[in-house]
């Protein structure tokens, strides 16, 4: 694999890591009221 293909890849999985901290603090949020902030 090439070195930009990889830079790609490394890109994406850092906005789904961001997409699913925001899902996992709205989740926290409807189940209890409270805000957290996760990273």
């Amino acid at each position: 694999a090439s070195i930009s293909n990889l830079l790609f890849v490394s890109k994406y999985l850092e906005r789904i890591g961001d997409h699913a901290v925001n899902l996992c603090e709205n989740v926290i949020y409807m189940a209890t009221g409270d805000r957290v902030h996760l990273n």
